[in-house]
């Protein structure tokens, strides 16, 4: 499988001051982005990523599917 060549602090430092600008974005999506780019990073970046959601559940500390769901959708 192909992995990419990603800078992870580059990739925080560019969504923090995305996620600072827009209004739109609350604590569970903020806590989902960071989930989604821990759980990238942890199987080093590949092109194409398997995600359970049980795991991003877990990660991101969001308790409903509903939730989860809806923060998936901004």
């Amino acid at each position: 499988m192909k992995k990419l060549n990603i800078n992870f602090v580059a990739m925080q430092r560019y969504a923090f001051n995305k996620i600072a600008q827009c209004k739109h974005i609350g604590s569970k999506e903020v806590a989902l982005y960071y989930s989604l780019l821990g759980y990238w990073n942890k199987f080093w970046f590949p092109e194409l990523l398997s995600i359970r959601r049980e795991d991003l559940l877990n990660y991101s500390k969001i308790g409903s599917v509903n939730t989860y769901l809806k923060a998936m959708l901004i």
